[in-house]
């Protein structure tokens, strides 16, 4: 995917430099006590980059799914959503 710059130049678009940013990540999972700080920052913190698009993904609060907490994030550009079931993230995220 191309994008144009503001100098009209163009750029490949490489959605692995995009993701989760390292500070809400702990040896691959989430940083539960980071991401709820994002979550309660009102308007709520950015926690990554989208691999679709490159906007900015929003978290949502954990939610309870049996024994365990699933992480979602939103982007405000595209719509996309990431997720991190039991805050498990897979690899390269």
């Amino acid at each position: 995917m191309r994008q144009e710059t503001l100098d009209g130049t163009e750029v490949t678009f490489n959605p692995r430099v995009h993701g989760l940013w390292d500070r809400y990540k702990q040896d691959g999972v989430i940083d539960h006590g980071m991401w709820l700080r994002a979550c309660n920052a009102v308007p709520r913190d950015p926690v990554g980059t989208c691999r679709q698009c490159g906007g900015l993904l929003r978290p949502d609060h954990p939610r309870q799914v049996g024994q365990r907490l699933d992480y979602e994030a939103s982007c405000v550009e595209c719509g996309s959503v990431v997720a991190a079931p039991g805050g498990r993230l897979r690899k390269g995220a």
